[in-house]
């Protein structure tokens, strides 16, 4: 990050009240992990815009960064206010904004509210003639949550879950990412309690008009998000339990397709904080694998320079073979990966 930084300040002696500068100057100090700085900075950036040819376009890019380092600051009333706004001036995609909304009444335990306006998304994303992808995934999952008349929403966090797909827990203070810890923790001991007590009814009951409790997709969501937080705290050799949990259940994950491909590149950095950079290699070229999903294409970029990465230190390309392991001839199916 240090040439970054260079070339930034020599740029901004030149252009002092440039706004362009200031706002990837924000950028930064968010990389940085200085949210106050990287919001004032955006703050700066937005004002300084005001009567050139990109003030709307400047305004509603710092608002939008703003509500997001809100939100890694767990301000969620804050960024909820910023996000509802951007989606009345229909920027980028409305439907997300408002997605977005909900997803942060939801965790200040506004059901009600985020109801409301997860209500509002389909009707959003049928105004624009071209559907992005981040609109594609706010429509699957208000299908998801409607699906059980939003009665399952005590088993989501779907405002760290947008943080999780987003690779933005590395912006988070450690006080807040411990939060977030808690916060996971309790949603899996709430979704634990709901199987327990469907499971008693199986034990009493002769052929139960329930179905057998199936939250495999959550239970996959939350324990994804509790192994990106644990690496960003550094906690490498905590995650391992999670992620194997992940993978060894990916059959039975249906609606979250994009959970196993976030999950290998997951366990590739967990391997990487360990010093295995070999099996991270594997497993990133593992992910690069896996299609169809829901922010692929963002992963793909995550992925790419991952592995240009590897490159650069001489951990080079890894014959298919080795990942998948020897053929067997069609005699016995073996283990997709070897074992390290």
């Amino acid at each position: 990050m240090s040439p970054a930084i260079e070339c930034l300040l020599d740029a901004q002696s030149n252009h002092p009240n440039s706004c362009f500068f200031l706002f990837f100057a924000a950028r930064i100090a968010r990389v940085a992990r200085n949210l106050p700085l990287s919001t004032q900075s955006m703050t700066f950036a937005s004002e300084s815009s005001r009567g050139e040819w990109a003030e709307v376009a400047m305004k509603q890019m710092s608002d939008y960064e703003i509500g997001f380092n809100l939100a890694l600051q767990l301000d969620f009333q804050g960024a909820a206010s910023y996000f509802d706004q951007l989606s009345r001036e229909k920027y980028w995609s409305p439907a997300f904004s408002k997605y977005f909304v909900g997803a942060c009444h939801e965790m200040m335990g506004q059901r009600t509210e985020a109801i409301l306006s997860f209500a509002e998304v389909p009707e959003l994303a049928k105004e624009e003639s071209r559907k992005t992808y981040i609109d594609t995934y706010v429509l699957k999952k208000v299908a998801f949550f409607q699906k059980s008349g939003y009665q399952d929403m005590d088993f989501s966090l779907p405002g760290l879950e947008i943080l999780l797909v987003l690779n933005a827990f590395e912006y988070m203070e450690k006080e807040s990412l411990e939060k977030c810890l808690e916060m996971v923790q309790h949603t899996l001991e709430v979704i634990y309690e709901r199987e327990k007590l469907e499971y008693n009814i199986r034990l009493r009951e002769l052929v139960p008009m329930t179905n057998p409790p199936d939250y495999y997709d959550q239970r996959a969501v939350l324990l994804l998000t509790k192994a990106s937080i644990l690496n960003s705290l550094g906690r490498f050799e905590e995650t391992i339990a999670h992620l194997n949990w992940v993978l060894d259940h990916k059959d039975c994950v249906k609606e979250e397709t994009w959970v196993v491909p976030f999950t290998y590149w997951e366990s590739g950095v967990t391997s990487w904080g360990l010093g295995n950079f070999r099996k991270s290699r594997k497993l990133w070229q593992m992910a690069m694998t896996c299609t169809k999903y829901d922010f692929e294409y963002r992963m793909a970029v995550r992925l790419s320079l991952a592995l240009s990465k590897c490159d650069e230190i001489g951990i080079t390309h890894i014959d298919d073979k080795e990942i998948k392991g020897a053929s067997t001839n069609g005699r016995k199916r073996m283990p997709i990966l070897n074992t390290f």
